[in-house]
């Protein structure tokens, strides 16, 4: 029967051999690894595998988000579009009465514009803070603005919500 002492050492010198052999086997694969890093021809074939699949990730997403843009869009632009001419008839239309006697407009022109205002603002501000609920929305595409701020008052008497107009005709557009 074999002594503790022996035991001991020849333990330890399977553990010293598995050691070096474990080592040793490191070595060879951070040496076949390293020069795989130093050849160009690696990045190249590294590149043409992660390209794709993160370009695919990026449609998909980006997919993703067009979708959920173009619903609350098509949900929203409509009414938009539908207040901004009251706002503009109904300035329009107090305006006119307005120049033609010496009291001021009527009170029907005055709530139409008051009216056409509330709903263009309001329905723009929820269309903008449903926009902003979407994630990475503006990772993919630039900030929507609001319709209603792009009314224009060229001269004094004349509302146009024409660019306000277009630009709703553009975002129909663009996310359709």
């Amino acid at each position: 029967m074999p002594s503790f002492a022996s035991c001991w050492e020849e333990s330890k010198l399977e553990h010293h051999a598995n050691m070096a052999a474990r080592a040793n086997k490191f070595r060879k694969n951070f040496e076949k690894t390293w020069s795989l890093l130093l050849r160009p021809s690696f990045y190249v074939k590294l590149l043409t595998f992660v390209i794709p699949v993160f370009r695919q990730r990026f449609v998909a997403e980006r997919n993703t988000v067009r979708n959920e843009l173009k619903k609350i869009i098509g949900e929203y632009v409509p009414q938009i579009r539908i207040a901004l001419v009251q706002w503009e008839d109904g300035f329009n239309q107090w305006e006119t009465e307005n120049r033609r006697t010496r009291i001021s407009g009527s009170r029907n022109a005055y709530d139409k514009e008051r009216e056409g205002q509330e709903n263009a603002t309001r329905l723009s501000n929820e269309m903008l803070e449903k926009i902003d609920i979407i994630s990475n929305y503006s990772w993919h595409f630039h900030w929507v603005e609001s319709p209603a701020e792009m009314t224009e008052n060229p001269w004094p008497g004349c509302l146009s919500s024409e660019r306000a107009r277009n630009y709703c005709d553009y975002l129909v557009q663009k996310f359709s």
